[in-house]
């Protein structure tokens, strides 16, 4: 990415609203003149600025407003949104193993237990088809910590069981604690990042 487009706000081509680059989504065109998101903001060429979520997206293609962006006639398929919902799932499903690899996460209803009790955990996660029993039991845990020592402690169920699984290179990867550390901030980034996408309302 280049140096201006880290240091000045960029323009939404669809709500024109000027934000920070990490609010929004870079677009670049590929040799045939394909619209390509630009999700780490450094492939080269000129950059189209779309605010990060589905909604201006979806529009920006339904009004063939990448056209005016690039100044050219290029091509955006109806696609396009939901390849880039899948790009940010996909990038927050691996920020869960990058994490692991980093030893922040713990696994096991046992252990997660203990690190809510412990006060280190910044992220608790469920896979999204665990019992409720079990969800409803941590997370009333983790409401008494955040009582009792004001700790932020972030709850998330983007993935099943069998993608937290395939991710972690594990079995039974039902609940999991996060502690601190750059990994987890990381993740936590690429989670939001996700969750604002997905907001269904135009900027």
């Amino acid at each position: 990415m280049h140096r201006d487009e880290k240091m000045n706000p960029r323009t939404c081509i669809v709500c024109r609203q000027e934000k920070t680059t990490d609010d929004m989504i870079r677009f670049v065109l590929d040799p045939d003149g394909n619209v390509v998101p630009d999700l780490k903001r450094n492939l080269p060429g000129r950059g189209v600025w779309v605010s990060a979520n589905r909604a201006c997206v979806d529009e920006a293609v339904r009004k063939c407003l990448f056209n005016r962006g690039f100044l050219q006639p290029v091509k955006a398929g109806e696609e396009l949104g939901s390849l880039i919902d899948k790009l940010l799932f996909q990038n927050s499903l691996s920020a869960v193993s990058m994490a692991k690899k980093a030893g922040l996460v713990v696994n096991g209803k046992a252990k997660v237990e203990k690190a809510i009790a412990g006060g280190k955990i910044v992220l608790l996660i469920h896979a999204s088809d665990a019992a409720a029993d079990g969800v409803e039991k941590l997370e009333r845990m983790v409401k008494g910590l955040q009582l009792d020592t004001e700790n932020s402690v972030e709850i998330c169920n983007l993935w099943t069981g069998e993608q937290l699984d395939k991710a972690l290179g594990g079995s039974n990867m039902v609940h999991l604690a996060v502690e601190g550390g750059n990994a987890a901030d990381h993740l936590i980034a690429s989670i939001r990042c996700l969750l604002q996408y997905r907001i269904a309302t135009l900027d």
